[in-house]
C-alpha cells in the first residue's frame, strides 16, 4: 500500500508540475492533438478524392473524320465527343490539338484525349485480312500530378472498354444483318453437298470399276510383255532377212541392168535377121523365078531330046542319050522340087519375118517392161533399204516398248494401291458429304431461327459483366488509409511528447525505482489515452469512419497509444536525444514495412523481412480487421503481439530505472543530478 501511495503521489506531483508550468501545459495540451491534427486532417482532405474527379480539367481533341461501314456513316469520333459531353466523369474541355498542347505545357489540362482523323476508318475494316486496331491517344500531364495520371489512365480504361463495347455491337449488328444471306448460302450449300454426296457415290462406282480395269491391265501387261519379247525375237530374225532382201535386190538390180544390155544386144539382133530376112526372101524370090526357069528349061530340054529321039533314034537308043534324057528328068525334076522348095522355103520366109516382127514387138515391149522392173527393182532396193532400217528401229521401240510395258505394269500396281485409298478417301467423302448435307441443313434451318434485338447485340459486345461482391468492404479513400494514418500519427504523438516532457526528470524525489517509473509512464499513458480519444472521436463522430465494433476499434487505439508511448519512453530514457532520433528511424522503417499504403509483397524483399518486426504492422492489421474485416481472430493476435511489446519494452525501461537507483544510491542523488543535467 505504501508503494502505491507513494506512485501515486509521485503521478500527482508530476501533473502539478505540468500545471504550475502553463507552457509544458500548453505544450502537452497540442502534443495530445497532434495525432489529431495529423491523421484528421489528412483523412478529412483526402476523405474521398475519387468524388471529386470531376473538377479535374481534361482536354478532348476530336480529329476523327468518319468513315463507311457497310454502307452506312460511321462517325466513332463525334458520337463519342456527344457522350463525353453528359458525363462527369471530368471537367472535359473540347478543344483543338494545338489548344490541348499548350494547356498541358502551361498546367492548364491534367491530361489530354486524342481521337485520331483514321478512328473510324480503322473501327471500320475489321473484317479485312489483317485490321489495324484503332487508336485512342492519352497523354497524361504526370509532372504535374502522377496520382491524377493513374486516376487517368483508369478511366481511359473505362472509356476504351465502353467505345470497344459500342464498335462491338455495332460489329454484331452488321453480322446479324448478314445472317439470313448466310442461311440461304447454307441452304444453297446444304443443297450442293446432296448432290456432292450422290457424285461421291458414283464416284465411289466408277473408281471400282476403274479397279477392276486396272486389275485387267495389270494382269495383262505380263503377256504382252512376253509377245513384246517374241516380237523382238522375230524382229531379229526379219533384220537378218530384211538383209538378205536388200543384198538379193541388189543383186536383182544389177541382173535387171545385164538384162536390159543383152535385151538391147538381142533387140539389135533381131533387127539384123530381120534385115537378112528380107535379104533371103528377095533372093528367094529371085531363087524361085529362076527354079521356074530351070525347070521350064529341064522341061524344054527333056522336050528337045523326045524331039531328037524321034528324029534320031539312034541317037535315043544311045547311052549318052538316055544319060542325057536321065539328067534332063532329074533337073526337071529337081527343078520341081525346087520349085517347090523354093515356095516353101519362101512361106517359111514369111513366116519368119512374121515371127521376127512379133519378136521385135515383144523385145520392144519385153524392153519397156524391163525398164520397169528396173525402176521397181531400184525401188525395191530402197525399199528393202528402208525396211532394214525400219527393222532396226522397229527392234529399238519394242526395246523402249518393253521397257515401257514394265513401268506400266509397275504405275498400274501403283495406281492399284492408289485405287485403293481412293476407294477408301471416297467412302470418306461420300460419309462426309452426307453429314455435311446433315449439318448443313441443321445450319440453315438454325441460322433462319435466329432473330436478334438491342439485347442480344449488347450481349455479344458485352457477354460478361462483373458480379463485385467485396470482401471486407471500403467505402472510401479515407477509410481504406485510415489504418495506416491513425498509427502512424499515434507514434509521432508519442514522440512529440517526449520533447514537453521530460521522461527521466522526477517532479519529486523518488524512493523507489518502480515509483519513479510508474509516476512517468503513467503520465505518458495518460496522454496516449487523450491522444487516442480525441482521434477516435473525431474519427468517429466528425468523419463518419464506420467500424466493426466501436469498443474494439476505441481499445485497440488505446493499447496501440501505450504500446508507443512505452517504447518512445524507453528508447528516450535509456539514450535521451538518441533514442528520440532511433524513434525517428524505427517510425521510417514501419512506414515502409507495415503495408499501410502498398502490400507488403510490393515492397522489396530486403524490407519484407522487417515487416514481421514492426510493431505498425500489427496496428495496421489490427485496424483492418476493427473497421473492415471484422476477423477478430486476427486482432487478437495483433493485440497481444502489441501488448507483448508494450510489457517488454516497460520492463526494459524499469530495469534502467532500478539501475540508475542503485547506481545514484538514492532519490535525492537522482533528483539532484536530474535537475543539474
Amino acid at each position: 500500500m505504501d508503494m502505491e501511495k507513494r506512485s501515486r503521489t509521485l503521478f500527482v506531483e508530476e501533473w502539478k508540475s505540468i500545471f504550475r508550468k502553463r507552457m509544458t501545459l500548453i505544450s502537452i495540451a497540442a502534443v495530445c492533438v497532434i495525432p489529431l491534427l495529423y491523421s484528421g486532417t489528412f483523412l478529412w482532405a483526402f476523405w474521398n478524392p475519387y468524388g471529386q474527379v470531376n473538377e479535374l480539367p481534361v482536354a478532348v481533341v476530336n480529329r476523327d473524320t468518319g468513315a463507311e461501314m457497310d454502307g452506312k456513316k460511321l462517325t466513332i469520333g463525334e458520337d463519342f465527343q456527344e457522350e463525353l459531353k453528359n458525363s462527369d466523369t471530368f471537367k472535359w474541355a473540347f478543344v483543338t490539338k494545338e489548344q490541348a498542347e499548350q494547356g498541358l505545357r502551361d498546367k492548364q489540362y491534367y491530361m489530354a484525349i486524342e481521337i485520331p482523323e483514321d478512328f473510324s476508318l480503322r473501327a471500320s475494316k475489321v473484317m479485312e485480312a489483317h485490321p489495324d486496331p484503332a487508336v485512342l491517344t492519352y497523354i497524361p500531364n504526370e509532372g504535374l500530378n502522377y496520382m491524377t495520371s493513374r486516376i487517368g489512365s483508369s478511366a481511359v480504361d473505362k472509356i476504351k472498354a465502353e467505345l470497344s463495347q459500342e464498335l462491338t455491337e455495332a460489329y454484331v449488328t452488321s453480322l446479324f444483318e448478314n445472317i439470313q444471306t448466310v442461311s440461304d448460302g447454307l441452304g444453297e450449300a446444304a443443297e450442293g453437298a446432296g448432290k456432292l454426296a450422290d457424285g461421291s457415290g458414283k464416284l465411289q462406282d466408277g473408281i471400282e470399276q476403274f479397279q477392276n480395269k486396272l486389275g485387267e491391265l495389270y494382269n495383262g501387261t505380263g503377256p504382252l510383255g512376253d509377245g513384246i519379247l517374241k516380237l523382238i525375237q522375230g524382229t531379229e530374225k526379219l533384220g537378218s532377212g530384211t538383209k538378205k532382201l536388200y543384198a538379193g535386190s541388189g543383186q536383182l538390180n544389177e541382173g535387171i541392168v545385164k538384162l536390159q544390155g543383152g535385151h538391147q544386144e538381142l533387140t539389135d539382133g533381131v533387127r539384123s535377121l530381120q534385115t537378112g530376112t528380107d535379104t533371103l526372101k528377095q533372093g528367094l524370090a529371085q531363087s524361085k523365078a529362076g527354079a521356074e526357069q530351070l525347070k521350064a528349061g529341064a522341061e524344054g530340054l527333056q522336050g528337045l531330046l523326045g524331039l531328037i529321039a524321034e528324029a534320031n533314034p539312034e541317037l535315043a537308043a544311045t547311052q549318052e542319050y538316055a544319060q542325057a534324057l536321065q539328067i534332063a528328068q532329074q533337073v526337071s525334076g529337081g527343078a520341081a522340087g525346087l520349085a517347090e522348095g523354093q515356095q516353101q522355103l519362101a512361106a517359111g520366109a514369111d513366116q519368119l519375118a512374121a515371127g521376127e516382127a512379133k519378136i521385135l514387138a515383144g523385145m520392144e515391149t519385153f524392153g519397156s517392161k524391163l525398164e520397169e522392173a528396173g525402176k521397181a527393182a531400184a525401188k525395191v532396193e530402197a525399199g528393202a533399204q528402208a525396211v532394214e532400217q525400219g527393222t532396226k528401229d522397229l527392234k529399238t521401240g519394242l526395246g523402249v516398248l518393253k521397257t515401257g510395258v514394265g513401268k506400266v505394269a509397275d504405275g498400274a500396281k501403283q495406281l492399284h494401291e492408289g485405287t485403293l485409298k481412293l476407294a477408301n478417301g471416297s467412302r470418306s467423302v461420300t460419309d462426309g458429304s452426307s453429314e455435311l448435307f446433315q449439318k448443313l441443313t441443321d445450319a440453315a434451318a438454325e441460322t433462319s431461327s435466329i432473330h436478334p434485338d438491342a439485347a442480344t447485340y449488347r450481349m455479344f459486345a458485352s457477354p460478361v459483366i462483373i458480379d463485385e461482391e467485396k470482401e471486407g468492404a471500403v467505402p472510401n479513400y479515407g477509410t481504406g488509409m485510415a489504418p495506416y494514418f491513425i498509427s502512424m500519427s499515434l507514434f509521432v504523438g508519442a514522440m512529440m511528447l517526449t520533447i514537453v516532457f521530460d521522461v527521466r526528470k522526477p517532479a519529486v524525489r523518488p524512493r523507489r525505482a518502480i515509483n519513479w517509473f510508474g509516476s512517468k509512464l503513467a503520465t505518458m499513458l495518460l496522454v496516449g489515452l487523450l491522444q487516442a480519444l480525441l482521434l477516435d472521436g473525431v474519427m468517429l463522430g466528425v468523419l463518419q469512419l464506420e467500424v466493426k465494433s466501436v469498443p474494439y476499434f476505441i481499445g485497440f487505439s488505446i493499447l496501440l497509444s501505450w504500446t508507443y508511448m512505452a517504447i518512445v519512453q524507453m528508447l528516450v530514457t535509456l539514450f535521451g536525444d538518441a533514442g528520440r532520433f532511433l524513434a525517428i528511424l524505427l517510425l521510417i522503417v514501419q512506414l515502409t514495412t507495415s503495408g499501410g499504403t502498398f502490400p507488403v509483397e510490393m515492397i522489396p524483399s530486403g524490407l519484407q523481412q522487417l515487416h514481421t518486426w514492426t510493431p505498425m504492422a500489427y496496428a495496421v492489421d489490427g485496424f483492418r480487421a476493427i473497421i473492415s474485416t471484422g476477423q477478430y481472430d486476427f486482432l487478437q493476435g495483433d493485440a497481444g503481439v502489441l501488448a507483448g511489446v508494450f510489457a517488454a519494452s516497460a520492463f526494459i525501461t524499469l530495469a534502467y530505472y532500478v539501475y540508475r537507483m542503485r547506481r545514484r544510491g538514492g532519490g535525492q542523488k537522482i533528483l539532484n543530478v536530474e535537475v543539474a543535467s
